[in-house]
């Protein structure tokens, strides 16, 4: 656009008002080039011209017009309309538009269009899939994880990034950057289900629907994977890009970036692991009578963050110094989630004992109890101790409703073993003893586990018992006999001709510090497997999680140095029987 302005100046002479003849004239005569020479004209003084700011005086040439600068008609970087398919070296032409700026008595037109042709031009829309997936390493408890994907813990959140920037294609345009204007949506879709947010108050996601993530200013999104989900190593989360330009959800894709010119979305896919967990471990009751009024009050059971029941911790006046006597049983639960539902599988406790002497000072210990026949070290295989405990005790307050959503999920589970409802109701609610005894180890079956699963809501795709199988509560008691005696660890009795307790070898001071190991092992179909097969999950593995430090357990308490997985101090010199020769 050209600014112009006139003024016509100061007028010294007006045209006079006469006629003029031009006498006869023949067809077509051209009065308009006559008239010029036959009539005066106006004269002034000072009129002027101004182009663009110039002031152009009569008969001054007029100035050249002005070149077009090269991004009038040439742009990089342009966004391309929706409506427009990604199509390679397609021809282009400019439409330029000339406006008349401004006119005194011209006949000239207003406005005048012309086109020129310009080079070919590629319409493409990038995109980019550059998710990943974050959980915590420590909440890992999976024995033999698959390395090469991420770990997802069933009734855990995980999170979820997916920013529009990354690496597209390396050439004038692309280049790691934001592509946040050429991205209309980005989605994902997961193999299993989950609730959007930290828990499952959410928007419930079932598998295999894709959706929009909705991220917040972080680029990041957190779901819940409800502990529903089976375990596997074979899970599947997908993601892609869609472009503002796509035309269908069935156009082509490219991984990562779409570098081809007929790919519109970019995905990614990342494999993934759904583990279940053990968790919450508790001593919800002690026999020893120096705590029962303990375990009376309110919020008095020990879990992790509590643990081990020692000496400073019952809450009862006169009771400060105490632990817990030989010969009394500690009663606890723990809880599992994920696949932990068939009646062979099953939890594997194995003890093992430190010697914790008043100074703190602590060595490992093996632990003998005195019969008729000598000395029985426990774990032996002369030890034939029995472990007996009765799932419905009272003092373990089972609710009737864990009893009854129990037996539901039994039943849903249609096992063919000809077991009515009522059959597992005279089960569950009856006085059966069952020995828990398995050589030097615990052993929880499906005699001492019920289901307690629960769900803010209940989606209308899934069961009510699918949920309340989903996490499982086991039940356990154990106890060190009352005739226990303490020696280093390893040391052979056999070789004394005199033994007299009270005196060496045995430990007669100070405090046995029981360590529990967990282990969860999946399809035991006779206890020979136990020989065989690896467990598939722990409390605590060597490099990945610890459930100990995750439910924060304290590895030191008044200067006492303690183990991950110390349950219970007994006394090393106090028994159930009173005062031992």
């Amino acid at each position: 656009q050209v600014t112009t302005s006139h003024s016509p100046g100061v007028i010294l002479k007006h045209p006079t008002n006469r006629s003029a003849s031009v006498g006869k004239v023949t067809k077509g005569y051209n009065f308009m080039g006559k008239a010029p020479s036959m009539i005066d004209h106006y004269v002034t003084k000072d009129g002027q011209i101004t182009i663009e700011g110039k002031t152009i005086t009569l008969p001054e040439p007029l100035p050249p017009a002005p070149k077009i600068k090269p991004e009038t008609l040439y742009a990089t970087g342009q966004i391309i309309l929706s409506t427009l398919a990604n199509k390679k070296d397609q021809p282009s032409r400019a439409e330029l538009v000339y406006q008349l700026s401004y006119d005194i008595n011209s006949a000239r037109p207003q406005i005048h269009t012309t086109h020129v042709a310009g080079n070919s031009v590629t319409v493409h829309t990038p995109v980019v899939s550059y998710p990943t997936i974050t959980t915590q390493l420590q909440d890992v408890l999976t024995l033999i994880p698959q390395r090469n994907k991420t770990q997802l813990i069933l009734g855990e959140a995980f999170t979820l990034s997916y920013p529009a920037t990354g690496q597209h294609l390396n050439i004038p345009g692309y280049g790691n950057r934001s592509y946040e204007k050429t991205t209309a949506n980005k989605q994902v879709r997961f193999s299993f289900d989950v609730y959007t947010g930290a828990d499952d108050t959410g928007s419930f996601i079932p598998a295999g629907i894709w959706h929009d993530v909705k991220l917040n200013t972080n680029t990041e999104a957190t779901y819940y994977l409800p502990s529903h989900n089976r375990e596997t190593t074979t899970g599947q989360v997908q993601f892609r890009s869609l472009p503002i330009n796509l035309p269908s959800l069935l156009a082509p894709h490219n991984f990562a970036y779409n570098k081809d010119i007929e790919a519109y979305k970019a995905v990614a896919e990342i494999p993934v692991e759904l583990s279940g967990t053990l968790s919450n471990f508790t001593i919800t009751g002690i026999t020893d009578p120096a705590w029962v009024d303990h375990f009376k009050q309110a919020n008095s059971t020990f879990r992790a963050a509590g643990l081990p029941v020692m000496a400073g911790k019952n809450n009862q006046q006169g009771m400060a110094n105490q632990a817990v006597k030989l010969g009394y049983k500690i009663r606890f639960s723990l809880e599992t989630n994920g696949d932990m539902t068939g009646n062979d599988d099953i939890l594997l406790i194995t003890p093992s004992y430190d010697h914790i002497d008043e100074s703190g000072t602590r060595q490992p210990v093996d632990l003998y109890y005195e019969t008729s026949q000598g000395f029985i070290k426990l774990g032996s295989d002369q030890d034939t101790m029995t472990n007996t405990m009765v799932l419905n005790d009272p003092a373990r307050q089972i609710q009737e409703e864990t009893i009854q959503n129990t037996i539901k999920v039994l039943s849903a589970q249609k096992r063919n073993n000809g077991f009515t409802e009522a059959d597992y109701l005279k089960i569950f609610t009856g006085q059966y003893q069952k020995d828990l005894a398995y050589k030097d180890k615990l052993l929880l079956t499906e005699a001492q586990k019920l289901y307690i699963g629960t769900s803010s809501q209940s989606p209308k795709e899934l069961p009510h018992t699918l949920i309340l199988e989903a996490r499982q509560k086991w039940y356990g008691e154990f106890y060190l006999p009352s005739q226990t005696v303490v020696v280093p660890k390893g040391l052979n009795l056999s070789t004394y001709s005199r033994l007299k307790i009270g005196e060496a070898p045995f430990i007669t001071k100070g405090y046995i510090a029981v360590n529990f190991d967990i282990k969860g092992y999946h399809n035991i179909k006779s206890l020979k497997d136990l020989e065989t097969l690896e467990a598939y999950n722990t409390y605590k593995t060597r490099d990945l999680g610890n459930a100990w430090a995750k439910e924060g357990y304290k590895t030191n308490i008044a200067g006492i140095s303690l183990m991950e997985g110390d349950v219970v101090f007994y006394h090393v010199d106090r028994r159930a029987s009173g005062h031992y020769r």
